[in-house]
């Protein structure tokens, strides 16, 4: 009735739209009503009858809605459905009026009933072969024919398995029985092995993509289960070794393997269950230009001399393995950066244009997520070496301060040697310098882990800018400012704040009126470190092209990195170095850092006992 219904509402130019509108509805109201009073035992068995013939009446009215408001041209498209479903109404019509007047049911009439509805299956069949839109709206999924597909021919085998065993126990005499057993059991076992062969699958789906559907694969489930098998950066597994699996897997192959371009050789990246090896660049040169300028699935053993297959010379170390089938080419921006080999499939089968352009598609998607990790594998080793060089041109700037030092020594040594007080002076020089060294060596060899800051702890500010400062400049704490710390490594802080107060020194250095200054002092969660001087200053232009520029100075010998550095710490700590200087008004750098949790604490105790 649904399905008349539905035909029946396509004549729009009948006039018929209310009608058969209302009649549909009042169809499907009355059945749920029979249904219910069946249901509660209330509908007699005189009333379910007279709903069934209402269906068949409403039924035989809607075909013959669909016959007469066809056009003439486009009745044989519907003949053979409006005689099988004709019949079969006309059938039930005389079945339930038959029921309905003798209150008898007619066992041939019921009998018979579903042999005339196999007869008019072929008639409907018929008619859905001409009818091209009723067949468009149906889809059939392929994991529900493959199902289905199992289902019936296990239905069918477990059908030959009981008449076999019923013939058996039937003409074994005394051994009937137990000759039975033995045999349902056999085959039992025999269909759990079949329903668990790979063989046996890629047979199925050989003949399930032969005969049910146009195109041999469901592109949008091989392209989501190839994409999720690739993109798992969760698995375990090295993302060769899930490539050459879910490529293997489109063409039910159960081996392969993969080489990738590395320098002058194809290097084995990845193996499943089949034994290869490398071999270099030139032996696969011909093979690897041809497949990168045509794109081509190469066929390694042709089935027939019909198959079209390029005169090549193909590697011995491909060529040597026997179960070796197809090479699929990995392109990545036109370029080959390797290939895969897989074996033939457990079921015989013929590849056609779908499986090489499949295996094309593939293969690059494969080249560019190989191709991204490598992309990833390099920019990782590029970020280790540049860390390192940065290290290397920190700790060459301390090397030479730390030169300058013992430079200094030598020169005093030949008019001080024979003071006891030089020499004291000079072993702590030595063993300071030596210390320092040491400490240099270990911060070349640290890991990017060890850098992070595990000698990281908690620094008193104002003692170690006395520290440094020493004579040389005039230290300035704000009241209070000698409870601020932060968090950091001494030494380090110690080489930031003492190369700010050389670079003061040096700029007012032949000046008699020259001065440097230090101060310390808190704003909000922040320790300020501000070193000034009266120099000649700098302009505007210079701060921002060439004061914190790397490998840039001013000084002749010098590195050029010193301030760099003290910038690159202080944001290391969470803080920044600022720069206030203009031509003739003196230069001020500004080192922000955050203070500790403790340090916050103290100066709010601090501040409430002066507001009190």
């Amino acid at each position: 009735l649904g399905f008349l219904w539905s035909l029946v509402g396509r004549n729009r130019e009948s006039g018929f739209e209310f009608f058969h509108t209302a009649l549909g509805l009042f169809a499907v109201v009355f059945a749920l009503a029979i249904l219910v009073l069946e249901g509660l035992g209330l509908a007699g068995f005189s009333l379910s009858l007279i709903a069934r013939l209402s269906f068949v009446v409403i039924g035989l009215i809607f075909l013959e809605n669909v016959l007469r408001h066809r056009p003439a041209l486009d009745r044989w498209r519907i003949k053979f459905l409006v005689i099988g479903l004709g019949g079969m109404l006309a059938y039930d019509l005389f079945y339930y009026a038959t029921l309905l007047l003798f209150q008898v049911i007619d066992v041939a009439l019921a009998q018979a009933r579903g042999g005339v509805y196999a007869l008019i299956t072929p008639l409907l069949a018929i008619a859905a072969y001409r009818n091209d839109l009723w067949r468009s709206d149906l889809t059939l999924s392929r994991q529900v024919a493959h199902y289905s597909t199992t289902v019936i021919l296990s239905g069918a085998y477990i059908l030959l398995i009981a008449t076999a065993a019923y013939l058996i126990r039937s003409l074994g005499g005394s051994w009937g029985l137990s000759v039975q057993l033995m045999f349902v059991f056999g085959a039992l076992i025999l269909l759990l092995v079949l329903l668990t062969s790979g063989t046996y699958r890629s047979y199925l789906n050989i003949f399930i993509q032969k005969h049910f559907f146009s195109y041999r694969y469901d592109y949008r489930n091989e392209w989501l289960r190839f994409t999720r098998a690739v993109s798992d950066s969760r698995s375990a597994v090295p993302l060769a070794d899930r490539i050459v699996r879910a490529v293997a897997d489109i063409v039910e192959s159960p081996a392969g393997a993969l080489w990738l371009r590395d320098g002058e050789t194809f290097s084995v990246t990845a193996s499943w269950n089949m034994a290869v090896s490398s071999f270099s660049q030139s032996e696969a040169e011909p093979l690897a230009d041809f497949m990168a300028e045509r794109e081509w699935v190469l066929t390694l053993h042709p089935e027939s001399d019909d198959d079209e297959a390029p005169d090549l010379e193909v590697p011995s170390a491909i060529t040597r393995v026997g179960e070796g089938w197809i090479l699929v080419p990995l392109l990545h921006h036109a370029g080959l950066i390797g290939f895969i080999m897989l074996a033939r499939p457990r079921a015989p089968k013929s590849l056609a244009w779908e499986d090489f352009d499949i295996l094309r598609m593939v293969g690059r998607q494969a080249a560019g997520y190989l191709a991204e990790q490598r992309a990833s594998l390099a920019l990782a080793q590029a970020q280790q070496f540049e860390r390192f060089n940065q290290r290397s041109a920190f700790v060459l700037h301390d090397i030479k301060n730390l030169v300058s030092q013992l430079s200094l020594l030598t020169r005093n040594m030949e008019r001080h040697g024979e003071k006891p007080e030089f020499r004291r002076d000079m072993a702590l020089t030595l063993d300071n310098v030596v210390a320092k060294m040491q400490q240099m060596i270990d911060r070349l060899s640290a890991s990017d882990a060890d850098e992070a800051g595990p000698d990281a702890s908690t620094i008193e500010l104002a003692p170690l800018l006395s520290e440094v400062t020493d004579s040389r400049a005039t230290f300035y704490p704000e009241e209070g400012s000698e409870c601020i710390a932060v968090q950091g490594d001494r030494d380090r802080l110690s080489s930031l704040f003492g190369h700010l107060v050389n670079n003061a020194l040096e700029a007012v250095q032949g000046d008699d009126k020259g001065w440097v200054r230090v101060s310390l002092l808190a704003n909000s969660d922040r320790a300020i470190v501000e070193v000034s001087d009266n120099g000649p200053g700098m302009d505007e232009d210079f701060i921002r092209t060439q004061l914190f520029a790397p490998f840039r100075s001013t000084k002749s010998g010098g590195f050029g990195i010193g301030t760099h550095q003290c910038r690159v710490y202080a944001r290391e700590l969470g803080g920044d170095l600022e720069v206030v200087s203009s031509p003739g008004a003196g230069t001020t750098m500004r080192v922000l850092l955050p203070t500790t949790r403790a340090e916050r604490r103290q100066a709010q105790a601090l501040s409430t006992q002066a507001g009190s």
